[in-house]
């Protein structure tokens, strides 16, 4: 094989080995410091910078028992903000806007119980704001912490959520973080007064998010 073949076909391949390296937040490969996509293999823009949130595609997942019923599954549907990814994992910022009255179950019966009674009060707390404020590695590689503020108007809180290396697919980055509420500060956050009584002892948190490029 000529040589000029042979480096063009070392290059190629170096393009899309699995990635090595968490430098940036995102799977980073040693040899081209290319942020590597999962769908294709291959290199797509330099990770670091900001990506915006593509409201389409992320969501925020709660879960909690309410009541009589088995565990409520609801979903946000319209998730907007930004993911700024920093050479330094640790130097990484992201900023989340929920607006509450996109929560939907899929039951017409189950929202309605959900927004009627109160357990989700939109008109108090039009939207949920999530901040980070450090990213932590975790135990195992490729894990993290991802510690924040989550507000409305109602209250300020402090939350963990668990997270992995994000995923590059199709252009865009994926990120799913995880975490859980006690339900008395999840109803400071997002319920009226009282609705405590009704739920279980703890609200499930999962935040995907689906970011591109920056504009």
């Amino acid at each position: 094989m000529p040589a000029s073949a042979a480096a063009a076909d070392k290059s190629k391949s170096a393009r899309r080995r699995p990635a090595t390296t968490v430098a940036t937040g995102c799977c980073i490969d040693d040899a081209t410091g290319c942020c590597i996509d999962d769908a294709t293999g291959c290199c797509i823009d330099d990770a670091i910078g900001r990506w915006s949130i593509d409201a389409l595609r992320s969501t925020l997942r709660v879960s909690v028992k309410v009541g009589l019923f088995a565990t409520v599954h609801g979903t946000f549907a319209d998730v907007t903000g930004h993911v700024d990814v920093a050479a330094d994992p640790s130097r990484s910022r992201v900023e989340v806007a929920v607006a509450t009255g996109s929560l939907s179950s899929g039951s017409s019966c189950v929202d309605a119980l959900l927004h009627g009674a109160g357990v989700v009060d939109s008109a108090r707390n039009p939207s949920i704001s999530f901040v980070s404020r450090a990213i932590r590695a975790g135990a195992e590689a490729g894990t993290w912490f991802l510690d924040g503020l989550l507000a409305t108007n109602g209250a300020v809180l402090d939350v963990t959520l668990e997270m992995s290396d994000p995923i590059a697919t199709g252009g865009a980055l994926l990120f799913r973080a995880t975490g859980s509420l006690p339900s008395k500060e999840a109803v400071r956050l997002l319920s009226q007064q009282g609705v405590e009584r009704v739920l279980g002892r703890t609200m499930g948190l999962d935040l995907t998010i689906v970011a591109v490029p920056g504009r």
